[in-house]
C-alpha cells in the first residue's frame, strides 16, 4: 500500500515549503517509496510509484534534468521534488513545460529545507499505511474464519443471522423470529 501524492503534499506543503511547478493533474499518483536521486542510472531499478528528491547536482549538464524527468515518467514514477538553491537556482522552463504536458508532478523545495527530514517523514507515512493495511487484512481474514464457525453454532441453537455486508451481520433470537419480525436468515 502507498499514499496518494496529493494527500501527502497537502499535509506537508507548509512544513517543507513545497510548491507545485507542473504536473498538478498527475498528483493523484501513488507514492510507494521515496528515493534521493542524483544520478539517472538507478531509475532502471525503479518498479513504479517512486517519488524522487534531488538537489540537481548534475543540472549543469545540458539536458540532464529533462532526461531525468522523462526517464522517471517512463518508469511510472510518482513525481519529483527538486531542492533548489545550491546546484540549481531555478527549474528550467523546458522541464516545467514537459512535466506539465505529461502530467508529471514537479515540485520545488527551498535549499534550507532538509531533504532528510522530508524523505524520512514520507517513508514513515508509507510504512505506517502498509502496517495498517496488513493488520486490517489479518484481522478480517481471521474474522472470516471465526464468523463461519459462529454462524454454524448460532444456527444450531435456533438463532438466525442476517448479513447486511460482507463483514456485518445481525443475530435474531428464536423468539423474535417466531413473532415474524424483520429477521430472516439469508444463506451466505
Amino acid at each position: 500500500m502507498a499514499i496518494r501524492f496529493w494527500e501527502i503534499y497537502e499535509e506537508t506543503k507548509e512544513k517543507y515549503k513545497l510548491r507545485i511547478l507542473a504536473g498538478k493533474n498527475g498528483m493523484d499518483n501513488v507514492i510507494g517509496w521515496v528515493h534521493m536521486l542524483e544520478d539517472e542510472t538507478i531509475i532502471n531499478r525503479f518498479s513504479g510509484e517512486e517519488l524522487a528528491v534531488t538537489t540537481g547536482l548534475k543540472a549543469r549538464i545540458d539536458g540532464w534534468l529533462l532526461h531525468l524527468v522523462a526517464s522517471m515518467k517512463k518508469a511510472e514514477s510518482a513525481g519529483i521534488i527538486i531542492n533548489t538553491g545550491m546546484y540549481l537556482k531555478q527549474v528550467p522552463r523546458d522541464v516545467i513545460d514537459w512535466c506539465e504536458a505529461h502530467n508529471f508532478p514537479l515540485l520545488e523545495m527551498p535549499w534550507e529545507i532538509s531533504i532528510t527530514e522530508l524523505t524520512q517523514e514520507y517513508c514513515m507515512r508509507i510504512m505506517q499505511q502498509v502496517r495498517t493495511r496488513n493488520n486490517t487484512e489479518s484481522c478480517l481474514s481471521g474474522f472470516s474464519r471465526v464468523r463461519m464457525s459462529l454462524m454454524t453454532s448460532w444456527r444450531k441453537s435456533g438463532y438466525a443471522t442476517i448479513w447486511t455486508a460482507p463483514s456485518v451481520f445481525s443475530i435474531c433470537s428464536p423468539s423474535i423470529r417466531r413473532r415474524k419480525r424483520s429477521c430472516s436468515a439469508r444463506p451466505r
